[in-house]
This record gives structure tokens, sequence and C-alpha cells, in this order.
């Protein structure tokens, strides 16, 4: 009897429960991964026209978009040049001669980041210009999408 009327009882309080409508399922979580495929927004930029077109050059797989709200992934850029100032450039020269390069740098900081907000991919460039810098981000990303 006791038995019965503790079965009864888990039943009846369970109903409440089975009789609530199911709410939407939640959104899927955002990828944690560049994948093959990807849409990509670059920050319009001069820099991010150079990283837009790298990706392109360096063949890799994935897509740049302009619309923001068609993307899955979405890329900041920032960069810098400098140029070595005379006195520099000048003892660099009588030290390596030819070997000395050309005295400008070109840095660049890319990174990428999913719709959560967390950064999925991030690279730093020193090259001597912002093509070379642009190229060396999209190969960079290209072996990261392709190591998975």
């Amino acid at each position: 009897m006791k038995t019965a009327r503790i079965a009864s009882l888990a039943v009846l309080l369970a109903l409440p429960a089975a009789a609530q409508p199911r709410s939407a399922d939640p959104a899927p979580p955002a990828p944690t991964r560049v994948a093959p495929g990807a849409r990509l927004y670059v920050e319009p930029t001069e820099f991010g026209m150079a990283f837009s077109a790298a990706i392109l050059k360096k063949h890799v797989p994935v897509t740049s978009v302009t619309d923001k709200e068609k993307a899955d992934f979405f890329v900041t850029t920032t960069s810098s040049s400098t140029q070595e100032k005379g006195a520099e450039r000048v003892t660099k020269l009588l030290l390596f001669g030819g070997f000395a390069g050309s005295g400008k740098h070109f840095d660049a900081t890319v990174s990428i980041t999913n719709r959560d907000g967390a950064v999925v991919f991030a690279h730093n460039s020193k090259k001597s210009n912002f093509q070379s810098a642009a190229e060396n981000v999209a190969g960079e990303l290209k072996k990261n999408i392709e190591r998975y």
C-alpha cells in the first residue's frame, strides 16, 4: 500500500514537468576554429584589403564577404610601418653592407573571432611591406585550416 502511494505521488509530481511546452532548442554554439568554406568578414582597411587579396592568392579555402550578417567569423587587423632613422641606417650599412636590408618594417596583427567573440586564430607578421605581411598571415591561416 505504501509503495502504491509513493508511485502515484511520483507520477503526480512528474506530470506538470511533462505537460509544460518545450522551449525552443538553444542556438548551436559558435564554431571554435576556422574550417574550409567558412565566411570571413574582413574590415575594409588598406591592410584588410591586402589580406583579402592574399587569401585569394594563397588559395585559402575560405570566402571573404562584405556583409557582416552573412559572416561566420570576423577579421580584425592592426598594422604599422616604421622607417629606420638616418644614423641607424648608416651604421647598419657600414656594418653589414648590402645585407643591411631596406630599413623599412611593417608589422601586422590579424585576429579572427567567432560570433561569440572568442578568438579562434591570431597571427603577427613582421615583413618589409604590407603585401608580404598579408601573404604571410594568409599562408599561416591556410596551414591552420589544413591542420584539422
